[in-house]
């Protein structure tokens, strides 16, 4: 099996939404995102050094990348190992560069919702601080085809349901969706 540290980070990610209110009031939302997510880190950390194959790809793929990063993680304390503790020297050497990999890749998801939100609050009316944002595992207007889409990939529908108003857009496999009724004038 392929090591995917990019699923690890959605997981965490995931975990982190669970159970918790997915209304997005302003961008301060994304940031207690990260702090809720971090809890999350040595779980996904840990399945992915589940199995010495696992921990011998992990630095063969990410090492270029993290493993400078990683050795002060996995230093241990300046802990020294035998020669015949070599797998857990790896273990912890592997464990170091999938927490630096998953923490990096989960900042930016994080970032790329945050730019994602941005961009979507930026069709909304001048007025939309009554408008309800949500984060979604599927658009909830999908049914319908949107009107129009914009260079940053917001959907818009127009007069959806009757008089109903509506905002998504996709990002890492989450919809931000904004729906509302104008008001007349």
């Amino acid at each position: 099996m392929t090591v995917n540290i990019a699923l690890n980070a959605s997981s965490a990610i995931a975990a982190a939404f669970y159970g918790k209110d997915l209304k997005v009031e302003s961008a301060d939302f994304f940031d207690e995102l990260r702090e809720s997510v971090a809890d999350e880190i040595g779980t996904e950390v840990d399945n992915a050094c589940i199995y010495h194959s696992d921990c011998m790809e992990i630095i063969q793929r990410y090492e270029s990348d993290y493993g400078a990063e990683a050795e002060e993680l996995s230093d241990c304390g300046g802990a020294e190992f035998k020669a015949s503790e070599w797998q857990t020297a790896m273990v912890r050497y592997a464990a170091g560069i999938a927490d630096c990999a998953i923490s990096n890749m989960i900042q930016e998801e994080i970032n790329e919702l945050k730019e994602a939100y941005e961009s979507l609050l930026e069709t909304l009316p001048d007025d939309h601080d009554d408008i309800a944002v949500t984060l979604e595992s599927s658009c909830l207007y999908g049914w319908a085809a949107h009107d129009r889409e914009t260079q940053e990939g917001v959907c818009i529908w127009h007069r959806l349901e009757g008089d109903l108003e509506a905002r998504a857009i996709h990002c890492n496999g989450l919809w931000l969706t904004a729906a509302w009724t104008p008001q007349s004038a």
